[in-house]
């Protein structure tokens, strides 16, 4: 089973600053699990 999971964050910093992010993927039973985790900014990866 394939299944892609999206989202969008709109953030607007004002200041030098740091961002974290972090993605989980809960184990499933008999299933090899990958993750990945990639952004875009004015339209470039």
């Amino acid at each position: 089973m394939k299944r892609d999971v999206g989202a969008e964050l709109d953030v607007e910093i004002t200041a030098p600053t740091t961002l974290e992010f972090q993605i989980a993927v809960a184990p499933q039973a008999g299933l090899d699990v990958t993750e990945s985790l990639s952004f875009v900014l004015n339209g470039k990866e």
